[in-house]
């Protein structure tokens, strides 16, 4: 795809690039300019757009000066060092994973995860499409060390990280931070750092422009986000029924998000310490109620799937266990050339992974008082 003269041009990337492109040209206080967004992205294409057809940069301002280093006149140069750095971000992420939930496997099983991980397909695609899917990946992969090995400071980072997907980023705080209030001043420290710096930045008029975007976007009409094909609770609904209105169907999908932060919060207020059971059930409850998520930002699903591994390992041999992984992996790609299966199979996913942790946990969440 890299080497394709056009084929770059329609990846995610591209908002990305225009973002560290306009902040180079104009300033960090025009980044979330739709106007010189468009030009950019017209350079890049090569052609004019319709008004209404970009892509739009509606990620977290605080990636901008990383994006501005980044990026040069080179679209595909910048994005050849985009997912060299994902990469490495990915890898570095899930060896602290492994190393923290297996510590006591063999130095070929931890290379059989860790390899397996980098094939997993969600991920190939967040590559693919150069999206940041890894930050968020990176983050959750923090914060779930932190919070088992007890270390508030890890965890409070990883939530910062976290917020690069905002709606993701609430539906794993509010129940953490209701049950721990400790990690809230852990976290409100680099958060608070990250939210001054990015005013700092955009400036009044940038600021400004930056909600004004992301109003746009939530809206689910403007090119780019295409809420049918997306893997939660709002793209299974719009599949499910296509002849209820849009409006309609995006009402119910928040008030399920509402519902969803709801559910963690139960969950979450009726353990004496989290474990890998109510982990990884958060991290698929807050994926499934999102109200944004496309097939990239699966790659978070991984998490859960390792610690869905860690949790039957006792009870199976690890090479049984690990078939888990191996079969999702392998599920997921091949679903990528039969439709009906490549829509399906992540909710199966879901349902398979809760399944496995509810067993052993559910007495502890509905029984204990």
């Amino acid at each position: 795809m890299i080497s394709n003269p056009v084929a770059p041009t329609g990846a995610d990337f591209i908002h990305f690039y225009s973002a560290g492109r306009v902040a180079q040209m104009f300033g960090f206080s025009s980044v979330y300019n739709l106007d010189l967004q468009q030009k950019i992205e017209e350079e890049v294409v090569g052609s004019d757009m319709p008004e209404g057809q970009i892509l739009p940069y509606n990620h977290i301002p605080y990636l901008v000066p990383f994006l501005r280093l980044l990026v040069s006149s080179s679209y595909v140069d910048s994005f050849i060092r985009w997912v060299i750095i994902l990469l490495t971000l990915f890898i570095t992420g899930t060896l602290i994973f492994l190393r923290s939930n297996f510590p006591d496997q063999s130095w070929f099983d931890s290379l059989t995860l860790l390899g397996g991980a980098v094939i997993f397909y969600p991920f190939f695609i967040s590559l693919l499409m150069g999206q940041d899917s890894v930050i968020l990946y990176f983050g959750v992969a923090l914060l779930s060390v932190g919070i088992l090995k007890k270390n508030d400071w890890l965890a409070g980072m990883g939530l910062a990280l976290v917020t690069v997907r905002p709606h993701i980023f609430l539906a794993l705080a509010i129940p953490i931070f209701i049950r721990f209030i400790r990690v809230w001043w852990r976290f409100f420290t680099p958060t608070l750092f990250l939210v001054v710096f990015s005013i700092a930045i955009l400036g009044t008029s940038g600021t400004k422009e930056f909600v004004d975007v992301l109003l746009i976007t939530a809206g689910g009409n403007w090119f780019g986000m295409n809420q049918a094909v997306m893997f939660n609770l709002l793209g299974l609904l719009l599949r499910i029924f296509p002849f209820v209105d849009e409006t309609i169907i995006r009402f119910i999908s928040w008030g399920g998000y509402i519902f969803g932060i709801g559910l963690l919060i139960v969950m979450w207020s009726r353990v004496k310490m989290p474990d890998e059971h109510l982990l990884g059930l958060s991290i698929i409850g807050a994926l499934f109620f999102a109200p944004h998520l496309h097939y990239h930002d699966l790659t978070v699903l991984l998490l859960p799937i390792l610690l869905t591994i860690k949790v039957i390992t006792p009870f199976l041999s690890f090479p049984k266990s690990s078939t888990l992984f191996a079969g999702a992996s392998s599920a997921l790609f091949v679903s990528a050339a039969v439709l009906p299966i490549y829509f399906i199979l992540p909710y199966l996913l879901y349902i398979t992974l809760t399944w496995i942790l509810l067993r052993q946990t559910r007495e502890m969440l509905f029984l204990n008082v």
